[in-house]
Protein backbone atom coordinates (compact mmCIF):
# COMPACT_ATOMS: atom_id res chain seq x y z
CA UNK A 1 0.00 0.00 0.00
CA UNK A 2 1.42 3.78 -1.04
CA UNK A 3 0.59 6.71 0.72
CA UNK A 4 1.01 10.01 -1.52
CA UNK A 5 2.07 13.40 -0.75
CA UNK A 6 1.93 16.03 -3.74
CA UNK A 7 3.59 19.07 -3.23
CA UNK A 8 2.13 22.11 -4.59
CA UNK A 9 -1.62 20.41 -4.39
CA UNK A 10 -3.31 23.97 -4.92
CA UNK A 11 -1.99 24.30 -8.77
CA UNK A 12 -3.23 22.85 -12.02
CA UNK A 13 -1.48 19.89 -12.05
CA UNK A 14 -1.16 19.65 -7.98
CA UNK A 15 -4.89 19.59 -7.52
CA UNK A 16 -5.80 17.23 -10.58
CA UNK A 17 -3.34 14.72 -9.63
CA UNK A 18 -4.58 15.02 -5.48
CA UNK A 19 -8.24 15.15 -6.75
CA UNK A 20 -7.60 11.82 -8.90
CA UNK A 21 -5.82 10.50 -5.83
CA UNK A 22 -8.27 10.88 -3.44
CA UNK A 23 -11.13 9.53 -6.05
CA UNK A 24 -9.34 6.60 -5.71
CA UNK A 25 -8.89 6.12 -2.33
CA UNK A 26 -8.79 8.68 -0.19
CA UNK A 27 -6.92 7.42 3.05
CA UNK A 28 -3.91 7.32 1.02
CA UNK A 29 -3.64 11.02 0.25
CA UNK A 30 -1.72 13.22 2.99
CA UNK A 31 -2.47 16.64 2.85
CA UNK A 32 -0.05 19.13 4.39
CA UNK A 33 -1.99 22.11 6.27
CA UNK A 34 1.58 24.55 5.78
CA UNK A 35 2.09 26.56 2.49
CA UNK A 36 5.17 25.86 0.90
CA UNK A 37 5.59 29.29 0.36
CA UNK A 38 7.01 29.27 3.84
CA UNK A 39 9.77 26.71 3.44
CA UNK A 40 10.85 26.29 6.84
CA UNK A 41 7.59 25.32 8.44
CA UNK A 42 6.21 22.95 5.31
CA UNK A 43 9.08 21.13 5.40
CA UNK A 44 9.42 20.50 9.58
CA UNK A 45 5.51 19.52 8.94
CA UNK A 46 6.70 16.95 6.38
CA UNK A 47 9.73 15.63 7.88
CA UNK A 48 7.40 15.19 10.89
CA UNK A 49 4.90 13.42 8.92
CA UNK A 50 7.52 11.00 7.60
CA UNK A 51 8.71 10.31 11.02
CA UNK A 52 5.58 8.92 12.20
CA UNK A 53 5.39 6.41 9.07
CA UNK A 54 8.60 5.63 9.72
CA UNK A 55 7.84 2.73 11.61
CA UNK A 56 4.67 1.95 9.57
CA UNK A 57 5.53 -0.47 6.31
CA UNK A 58 4.37 1.19 3.69
CA UNK A 59 5.93 3.63 0.82
CA UNK A 60 5.46 7.25 0.77
CA UNK A 61 5.18 8.63 -2.71
CA UNK A 62 5.92 12.14 -2.79
CA UNK A 63 5.48 14.08 -6.34
CA UNK A 64 6.21 17.87 -6.47
CA UNK A 65 4.92 19.63 -8.50
CA UNK A 66 6.03 23.08 -7.99
CA UNK A 67 7.30 24.78 -10.64
CA UNK A 68 5.33 23.35 -13.41
CA UNK A 69 4.74 26.68 -14.65
CA UNK A 70 5.02 28.79 -18.33
CA UNK A 71 8.46 29.52 -19.40
CA UNK A 72 6.92 33.23 -19.83
CA UNK A 73 6.39 33.06 -15.90
CA UNK A 74 9.68 32.48 -15.12
CA UNK A 75 10.94 35.85 -17.08
CA UNK A 76 8.00 37.71 -15.08
CA UNK A 77 9.11 36.52 -11.62
CA UNK A 78 13.11 35.73 -11.87
CA UNK A 79 13.05 35.41 -8.26
CA UNK A 80 9.98 33.70 -7.64
CA UNK A 81 10.60 31.28 -10.48
CA UNK A 82 14.34 30.47 -9.32
CA UNK A 83 12.68 29.66 -5.83
CA UNK A 84 10.26 27.66 -6.96
CA UNK A 85 12.15 25.51 -9.76
CA UNK A 86 15.81 25.50 -7.80
CA UNK A 87 15.84 26.50 -4.39
CA UNK A 88 13.10 24.81 -3.17
CA UNK A 89 13.64 21.82 -4.71
CA UNK A 90 17.21 21.72 -3.31
CA UNK A 91 15.54 22.04 0.05
CA UNK A 92 13.26 19.20 -0.39
CA UNK A 93 15.42 16.62 -1.54
CA UNK A 94 17.77 17.67 1.54
CA UNK A 95 14.56 17.41 3.72
CA UNK A 96 13.77 13.60 2.51
CA UNK A 97 16.30 12.00 0.82
CA UNK A 98 17.40 9.87 3.82
CA UNK A 99 13.68 8.00 4.46
CA UNK A 100 14.26 5.27 2.62
CA UNK A 101 10.75 4.43 2.15
CA UNK A 102 10.37 7.57 0.32
CA UNK A 103 9.98 7.30 -3.75
CA UNK A 104 10.34 10.83 -4.78
CA UNK A 105 8.93 12.07 -8.15
CA UNK A 106 9.74 15.26 -9.38
CA UNK A 107 8.48 16.88 -12.60
CA UNK A 108 10.78 18.69 -14.74
CA UNK A 109 10.05 19.61 -18.47
CA UNK A 110 11.58 18.53 -22.11
CA UNK A 111 12.71 21.85 -22.97
CA UNK A 112 15.81 21.49 -20.94
CA UNK A 113 16.33 19.17 -24.49
CA UNK A 114 16.29 22.62 -26.20
CA UNK A 115 15.78 23.35 -30.21
CA UNK A 116 14.71 20.78 -32.29
CA UNK A 117 17.31 20.17 -35.34
CA UNK A 118 14.99 17.16 -36.43
CA UNK A 119 16.16 14.32 -33.81
CA UNK A 120 14.55 12.44 -31.89
CA UNK A 121 15.28 13.16 -28.04
CA UNK A 122 15.88 10.68 -25.38
CA UNK A 123 17.04 10.85 -22.27
CA UNK A 124 20.64 10.30 -23.71
CA UNK A 125 20.57 13.32 -25.74
CA UNK A 126 22.35 16.20 -25.23
CA UNK A 127 20.98 19.27 -23.13
CA UNK A 128 20.81 22.51 -24.49
CA UNK A 129 18.14 24.48 -22.39
CA UNK A 130 17.23 28.00 -24.31
CA UNK A 131 14.96 29.61 -21.75
CA UNK A 132 15.22 31.19 -18.55
CA UNK A 133 12.81 28.12 -17.25
CA UNK A 134 14.33 25.07 -18.58
CA UNK A 135 17.54 26.36 -17.41
CA UNK A 136 16.38 26.62 -14.02
CA UNK A 137 14.96 22.89 -14.14
CA UNK A 138 17.64 21.89 -15.45
CA UNK A 139 19.58 22.98 -12.30
CA UNK A 140 17.10 21.25 -10.27
CA UNK A 141 17.56 18.11 -12.28
CA UNK A 142 21.55 18.46 -11.69
CA UNK A 143 20.82 18.95 -7.80
CA UNK A 144 18.64 15.81 -7.52
CA UNK A 145 21.22 13.67 -9.14
CA UNK A 146 23.82 14.65 -6.71
CA UNK A 147 21.87 13.83 -3.84
CA UNK A 148 22.72 10.59 -1.85
CA UNK A 149 19.01 9.14 -2.08
CA UNK A 150 18.21 6.66 0.85
CA UNK A 151 14.79 5.56 -1.39
CA UNK A 152 14.39 6.55 -4.96
CA UNK A 153 14.06 9.47 -7.04
CA UNK A 154 12.38 9.65 -10.88
CA UNK A 155 12.27 13.09 -12.53
CA UNK A 156 9.98 13.40 -15.33
CA UNK A 157 10.55 15.25 -18.28
CA UNK A 158 6.90 16.39 -19.73
CA UNK A 159 6.08 17.52 -22.99
CA UNK A 160 2.88 20.22 -23.05
CA UNK A 161 0.74 18.25 -20.86
CA UNK A 162 -2.89 20.04 -21.33
CA UNK A 163 -6.81 18.76 -20.14
CA UNK A 164 -8.82 20.37 -17.62
CA UNK A 165 -6.42 21.21 -14.62
CA UNK A 166 -4.79 23.33 -16.73
CA UNK A 167 -4.46 27.18 -16.16
CA UNK A 168 -5.50 30.30 -18.61
CA UNK A 169 -2.42 30.86 -21.75
CA UNK A 170 -1.85 27.50 -22.66
CA UNK A 171 -1.38 27.41 -26.37
CA UNK A 172 -4.27 25.08 -27.14
CA UNK A 173 -6.36 27.53 -24.92
CA UNK A 174 -5.83 30.53 -26.74
CA UNK A 175 -6.76 28.61 -29.99
CA UNK A 176 -10.04 27.52 -28.64
CA UNK A 177 -10.79 31.30 -27.16
CA UNK A 178 -9.86 32.56 -30.54
CA UNK A 179 -12.23 30.32 -32.28
CA UNK A 180 -14.96 30.56 -30.15
CA UNK A 181 -14.77 34.80 -30.57
CA UNK A 182 -14.50 34.57 -34.67
CA UNK A 183 -11.10 35.22 -35.07
CA UNK A 184 -8.18 33.99 -36.76
CA UNK A 185 -5.40 32.04 -34.57
CA UNK A 186 -1.94 33.03 -34.95
CA UNK A 187 0.68 31.49 -32.92
CA UNK A 188 4.08 33.75 -32.21
CA UNK A 189 6.30 30.69 -34.09
CA UNK A 190 3.88 28.91 -36.45
CA UNK A 191 6.44 25.89 -37.14
CA UNK A 192 7.29 25.09 -33.75
CA UNK A 193 7.03 21.39 -33.22
CA UNK A 194 4.54 20.64 -30.03
CA UNK A 195 4.31 17.15 -28.36
CA UNK A 196 1.14 17.72 -26.01
CA UNK A 197 0.89 15.13 -23.36
CA UNK A 198 -2.87 14.84 -21.93
CA UNK A 199 -3.05 14.82 -17.75
CA UNK A 200 -4.54 11.57 -17.43
CA UNK A 201 -1.39 10.19 -19.13
CA UNK A 202 0.76 11.24 -16.49
CA UNK A 203 -1.14 10.21 -13.77
CA UNK A 204 -1.04 6.79 -15.35
CA UNK A 205 2.70 7.03 -15.46
CA UNK A 206 2.85 8.53 -11.59
CA UNK A 207 0.66 5.34 -11.33
CA UNK A 208 2.84 2.82 -12.60
CA UNK A 209 5.91 4.65 -10.81
CA UNK A 210 4.41 4.42 -7.80
CA UNK A 211 2.96 0.75 -7.70
CA UNK A 212 6.72 -0.55 -8.97
CA UNK A 213 9.21 -0.80 -6.85
CA UNK A 214 12.98 0.09 -8.59
CA UNK A 215 16.84 -0.72 -7.72
CA UNK A 216 18.23 2.44 -9.09
CA UNK A 217 18.60 6.04 -6.93
CA UNK A 218 18.09 8.58 -9.79
CA UNK A 219 16.65 8.29 -12.98
CA UNK A 220 14.86 10.40 -15.78
CA UNK A 221 12.30 9.91 -18.01
CA UNK A 222 10.60 11.33 -21.03
CA UNK A 223 6.89 11.20 -20.69
CA UNK A 224 5.14 12.29 -24.27
CA UNK A 225 2.59 10.92 -26.46
CA UNK A 226 4.75 11.17 -28.88
CA UNK A 227 2.55 12.38 -31.52
CA UNK A 228 3.34 15.60 -32.54
CA UNK A 229 1.87 18.93 -34.30
CA UNK A 230 3.35 22.43 -35.46
CA UNK A 231 1.58 25.13 -33.80
CA UNK A 232 -0.10 26.55 -37.44
CA UNK A 233 -1.78 23.26 -37.27
CA UNK A 234 -3.53 23.48 -33.99
CA UNK A 235 -6.36 25.67 -35.73
CA UNK A 236 -7.03 23.21 -38.37
CA UNK A 237 -7.58 20.73 -35.90
CA UNK A 238 -9.83 22.11 -33.93
CA UNK A 239 -12.20 22.33 -37.13
CA UNK A 240 -11.48 18.71 -37.67
CA UNK A 241 -12.53 17.65 -34.29
CA UNK A 242 -15.65 19.40 -34.20
CA UNK A 243 -16.80 18.38 -37.50
CA UNK A 244 -16.12 14.59 -37.06
CA UNK A 245 -14.90 13.83 -32.58
CA UNK A 246 -14.37 10.54 -32.26
CA UNK A 247 -11.51 9.35 -29.68
CA UNK A 248 -10.04 7.78 -32.73
CA UNK A 249 -9.04 10.67 -34.60
CA UNK A 250 -5.85 11.43 -32.50
CA UNK A 251 -3.91 8.30 -33.88
CA UNK A 252 -4.81 8.94 -37.87
CA UNK A 253 -4.17 12.66 -37.58
CA UNK A 254 -1.09 13.66 -35.80
CA UNK A 255 1.66 12.15 -37.31
CA UNK A 256 4.33 10.00 -35.18
CA UNK A 257 6.65 10.09 -38.62
CA UNK A 258 8.45 13.23 -37.06
CA UNK A 259 8.47 12.65 -33.16
CA UNK A 260 10.26 14.99 -31.07
CA UNK A 261 11.08 13.00 -27.90
CA UNK A 262 11.10 9.00 -27.00
CA UNK A 263 9.09 7.93 -24.20
CA UNK A 264 10.72 4.34 -24.65
CA UNK A 265 12.67 4.09 -21.54
CA UNK A 266 9.17 4.78 -19.55
CA UNK A 267 7.89 2.31 -21.49
CA UNK A 268 10.67 -0.51 -20.91
CA UNK A 269 10.73 0.22 -16.86
CA UNK A 270 7.06 0.67 -16.49
CA UNK A 271 4.70 -0.78 -19.64
CA UNK A 272 3.62 2.79 -19.90
CA UNK A 273 1.62 3.42 -23.08
CA UNK A 274 -0.02 7.13 -23.21
CA UNK A 275 -4.11 6.73 -24.32
CA UNK A 276 -4.54 10.04 -25.29
CA UNK A 277 -2.96 10.87 -28.84
CA UNK A 278 -3.36 14.68 -29.34
CA UNK A 279 -7.11 14.66 -30.82
CA UNK A 280 -8.32 11.73 -28.87
CA UNK A 281 -7.88 13.78 -25.32
CA UNK A 282 -8.58 17.01 -27.02
CA UNK A 283 -12.57 16.33 -26.62
CA UNK A 284 -12.96 16.75 -23.08
CA UNK A 285 -10.39 19.39 -23.12
CA UNK A 286 -12.28 21.48 -25.86
CA UNK A 287 -15.78 20.44 -24.13
CA UNK A 288 -14.28 22.13 -20.97
CA UNK A 289 -12.66 24.87 -22.18
CA UNK A 290 -15.75 26.39 -23.94
CA UNK A 291 -17.68 25.81 -20.96
CA UNK A 292 -15.26 28.24 -19.05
Amino acid sequence: MCKYIIIGQTGGIGSYLSNKIFEADAQSLIVLQSSPRSTFTYLKELKSILYELENVKTRVIVVNCIGVASVQGAQIDLAGSNYANVQFVEELAKAISGFSFIQFIHLSTCLVYGINNGDVFDERSDLNPVSLYSRQKLKAELSLFNTKWSGSCSILRLSNVYGRSIAYGTILYEAIKAKSEGVCFAPKNPNVRIDFLYEDDLFSAILLLARNHFDYECEVFNVCSETVVLASEIENYLDFWRDSPSPLLGTEIASETRLLFSAKKLKSYTGWRPSFKYLSGLSNFYEFRNNV
